[in-house]
């Protein structure tokens, strides 16, 4: 097998070996792919030159794979979904279905007024959320800094006119 280089092949003919791999077909992979068979018939040329091998040949009425398209025609489909995967980025957030664990240090106020709404809240919209609640310590700036700790509940000592 020979080493490609990523640097000079045409990344943009890989849809194009996709379609072809799959359907064994230059038309059909022509009309999956929206365009015409002749442009399909040179994307097939080109990839044959740069990849170096037939891909797909003529056999009696039919097109079949060479024992190295059906390598590519094996590995292809998941490489494209992995490199889709990557490309989109992480999945979006659903409340409902989230698995995840929330560390929270608070002081009794808060715990005692706010909590126990976000609390019945999270556990109809979010109830795969574990809450972890603790005291608010000396050390739970630190802790939220390093990632230990996911939000701190506290008021502000100077009231809300910013007078202490």
């Amino acid at each position: 097998m020979t080493d490609i280089d990523f640097r000079t092949l045409n990344l943009n003919l890989v849809p194009a070996l996709h379609a072809l791999l799959s359907e064994r077909s230059v038309g059909a992979a022509a009309r999956r792919m929206g365009v015409s068979q002749s442009a399909m018939s040179h994307s097939l040329g080109r990839l044959r030159a740069q990849l170096e091998d037939e891909l797909l040949v003529v056999a009696g009425r039919r097109m079949v794979l060479t024992p190295r398209g059906k390598e590519i025609a094996s590995c292809l489909p998941e490489a494209l979904e992995r490199l889709r995967g990557a490309l989109s980025g992480p999945p979006s957030f659903d409340p409902a279905t989230a698995r995840n664990s929330v560390s929270i240090a608070t002081v009794d106020f808060f715990e005692f007024i706010a909590l126990p709404s976000l609390l019945q809240a999270l556990s109809r919209l979010a109830p795969g959320i574990d809450v972890n609640i603790e005291r608010l310590s000396p050390d739970s700036a630190r802790r939220l800094a390093s990632g230990e700790l996911d939000f701190i509940l506290a008021g502000s000592a100077a009231g809300p006119s910013g007078a202490g």
